[in-house]
């Protein structure tokens, strides 16, 4: 009797490893996708922002050649 209980213990233990490992995996792939959404918005983010400071001086060089 008690190597049956035992087994069923330690299986049950088993099945609760392979699920927290899948989970993890499951959270660890999540994480390396929101890890390269950051880094493409930081992308664009740094590229707008250019963009806008480019157009700024573009802006500044018009106002004061019509005088503004």
């Amino acid at each position: 009797m008690g190597f049956g209980d035992t087994a069923k213990k330690i299986q049950t233990l088993a099945d609760r490893a392979e699920r927290t490992y899948k989970k993890i995996s499951e959270l660890r792939d999540e994480v390396d996708e929101t890890q390269e959404t950051v880094i493409d918005t930081s992308e664009r983010v740094k590229t707008l922002e250019n963009e806008m400071a480019e157009q700024r001086a573009v802006l500044d060089a018009v106002a004061e050649e019509v005088g503004v």
